[in-house]
């Protein structure tokens, strides 16, 4: 079953293109981890939100990263939001 994680990761006034940036940034680790598919979006409405999309090969394989990439960007981010959802696989 494919696994869903949507959300939204809260960033400190100024700092979203920063937290874009990184979220972006070609990561391998992603795929080899069960990752197939990752969007970050803005919407300038609301300038210090980002809007994050992760399809994962299961639910197993999600919360590894999830965990990673928080660590990662403490330096950009107000709060992590994202609320993971199981759906069933888009093939």
């Amino acid at each position: 079953m494919t696994y869903v994680n949507a959300g939204t990761l809260g960033t400190l006034p100024g700092k979203r293109d920063e937290l874009v940036s990184r979220l972006t940034q070609r990561n391998d680790r992603l795929r080899e981890l069960g990752c197939t598919a990752y969007e970050v979006g803005v919407n300038e409405d609301e300038p210090e939100t980002v809007f994050v999309v992760e399809l994962w090969e299961s639910a197993a394989a999600a919360p590894v990263v999830v965990s990673s990439r928080t660590s990662r960007c403490c330096g950009c981010e107000k709060s992590n939001t994202t609320t993971p959802r199981a759906a069933p696989a888009l093939q």
